[in-house]
């Protein structure tokens, strides 16, 4: 599963310190990489924050935050460039997502002035009400960043959740006995499968070595779960339910 929405499926965007359990007592923490797109919501006005809003009450949720831009584009035109944009909508989904599993029991203000206050560690001096205000805004559309943000919060809600794979493929000599010349009289394939994965928020690997039979039985395990994936699409597509593409991820990786 390729990292989306930068680092979803990594620590937190908007990391947790929790204590004791409690809410009150949580901290809200700002990366780094997520700086300046705090800063361009906080700098956002309402002439491009509101038509922005109302662009998105009907776009689909997507996983690709190059799929929401496109929708606000397609249905209003704003005074802002597709990478502020798409900043903006990336730390929208991130806070949703926040919220929703860590601090669920507060209310969008609530929540809102939390990440108000902790834009304070960016950069103490400078006045964040227009974020927390932005922040509500954005927060109250369920539809679709908090679908998205739903959406990718059961994807990773396992113990282990795949990040990446890779199967190395090697060939190996076989030597007959000592008393020969050291040439190899055959040559054998083997195959490794590497499997790596995010464990307790942090990257782990897995290996495990294949002949081609495990290949080829890996092979049709894989298309037959692509089959069934795609009879439960055609399902929810007849019962008008709208479906997530995961592959819309491999496409931004």
């Amino acid at each position: 599963m390729p990292y989306a929405y930068r680092g979803l499926f990594a620590p937190a965007l908007l990391s947790l310190a929790r204590s004791a359990g409690c809410v009150q007592a949580m901290k809200l923490v700002i990366p780094e990489s997520y700086h300046n797109s705090i800063k361009k919501l906080n700098e956002l006005s309402d002439a491009v924050l509101v038509p922005l809003c109302d662009a998105l009450l009907d776009a689909p949720p997507s996983f690709v935050v190059e799929d929401l831009v496109s929708h606000i584009k397609s249905k209003a035109k704003l005074d802002i460039n597709d990478e502020d944009l798409g900043e903006i909508v990336g730390v929208s989904v991130a806070m949703y997502y926040i919220w929703s599993i860590g601090f669920n029991k507060l209310n969008h203000n609530e929540f809102a002035a939390r990440v108000a206050l902790a834009a304070k560690g960016i950069d103490s001096g400078r006045d964040w009400s227009t974020l927390e205000k932005n922040a509500i805004l954005l927060l109250g559309l369920d539809k679709p960043i908090g679908v998205t943000a739903k959406a990718l919060d059961l994807m990773r809600d396992f113990q282990h959740v795949v990040a990446d794979i890779r199967i190395i493929t090697d060939s190996r000599p076989v030597f007959a006995a000592e008393d020969s010349d050291n040439s190899p009289v055959a040559v054998m394939t083997t195959h490794v499968l590497k499997v790596m994965y995010i464990r307790d928020n942090k990257l782990e690997s897995f290996y495990a070595a294949m002949d081609c039979n495990d290949i080829r039985h890996l092979q049709a395990t894989l298309e037959r779960a692509l089959k069934k994936e795609a009879s439960l699409q055609r399902l929810a597509r007849k019962d008008e339910i709208f479906c997530l593409d995961a592959r819309a991820l491999e496409d931004e990786e």
